[in-house]
C-alpha cells in the first residue's frame, strides 16, 4: 500500500510555474493510475538548479544554489508549494557542506560550519508557517524579467484558532 509519492524538484533552470505544472501532471497521472483523487506528494529534495555555463566548468556555478538568488528561488518555490493541497512536506536538497546545494559552508581553516543565505531564508519562512495557507492573488508587472511571468508571490497563513496570522512574500524584482 502506497501512502505517498516522492518528488524531486529543481527550478530556475525551468521556471517555478513550469516545475509546478510538471508536478500537477504527475499528481493527475498518479491519481488516475492509483485510483486516488489526491495522492500525497512528499518533496524529498528541492533546490535551485545552477545552469551550466556556456563556457567553463559546471562547478563554477555551484555557488548559484546558495547565494541570494538561490534563497529567493527556494523561498518562491516553497511559497508555491504551501497552497498545493497534495504537498505534505518539502525538504531542501541536502544538508551537506561540500558541492552544490549547500545549506552550510565549511571553513576548513578552522573546521567551522556556518549557514548560508538559503538557510536564513528558510528559517525566516519557518517563522511564518502556521496551520492553514490561503492563496493571495498578486498582480505584478514582471520588471525582473523572470520567465515565470511575475515579480512577487505571497501566501497568507493563519492558525486554526484564528489568533495568529502571517503574510509571507518573495520579490524577484529590484
Amino acid at each position: 500500500v502506497v501512502s505517498g509519492y516522492a518528488y524531486h524538484a529543481y527550478y530556475d533552470g525551468i521556471s517555478i510555474p513550469a516545475a509546478n505544472r510538471h508536478m500537477e501532471n504527475i499528481i493527475n497521472n498518479v491519481g488516475a493510475v492509483a485510483g486516488e483523487q489526491s495522492p500525497a506528494i512528499f518533496i524529498t529534495e528541492h533546490a535551485r538548479w545552477p545552469n551550466k555555463p556556456a563556457v567553463g566548468d559546471w562547478k563554477d556555478v555551484w555557488g548559484n544554489t546558495g547565494n541570494v538568488g538561490g534563497a529567493i528561488s527556494a523561498a518562491d518555490y516553497l511559497l508555491s508549494q504551501m497552497v498545493i493541497p497534495n504537498v505534505r512536506a518539502a525538504m531542501w536538497h541536502s544538508l551537506g557542506a561540500r558541492g552544490p546545494w549547500q545549506l552550510f559552508y565549511l571553513d576548513s581553516r578552522n573546521d567551522r560550519v556556518y549557514p548560508n543565505v538559503v538557510y536564513w531564508g528558510l528559517r525566516v519562512l519557518r517563522q511564518g508557517l502556521l496551520d492553514e495557507s490561503l492563496q493571495v492573488r498578486v498582480s505584478s508587472p514582471n520588471t525582473s524579467g523572470y520567465r515565470g511571468g511575475y515579480d512577487v508571490r505571497a501566501v497568507f497563513m493563519r492558525e486554526k484558532a484564528g489568533q495568529r496570522y502571517s503574510l509571507m512574500t518573495v520579490n524577484r524584482s529590484n
